[in-house]
């Protein structure tokens, strides 16, 4: 009975993931305040999700909050580091450099 019952409770692996995953559907069908909510729901559920830090950037980006998206590039360069992947850490936070925002 205790299996049971383990296997029915998502793990938080497969939640953050498909909060990612509904996050990056919402931004391509252009509903980018859900693509937030989701994609804040799994950075709650992971703050290291690097991968969700990006597609929160994007989708901030989209609905014109350039300093929500910058922040959140900012945690993506963050959450990359501290996974050790410096390369990608470094691609992230060269891309940001290479943005075009207003105002800067």
């Amino acid at each position: 009975m205790i299996i049971g019952l383990v296997l029915t409770i998502p793990q938080n692996s497969s939640r953050y993931q498909a909060g990612y995953e509904r996050g990056v559907n919402f931004i391509d069908q252009g509903n980018y305040r859900q693509a937030v909510t989701q994609l804040t729901n799994s950075i709650s559920l992971n703050p290291d999700y690097a991968e969700a830090y990006l597609a929160r950037g994007i989708a901030q980006r989209l609905q014109g909050d350039y300093q929500a998206f910058i922040r959140d590039y900012q945690e993506a360069v963050l959450a990359y580091r501290r996974r050790g992947d410096v390369l990608q850490a470094e691609s992230v936070q060269d891309a940001l450099g290479k943005s075009r925002v207003p105002g800067n």
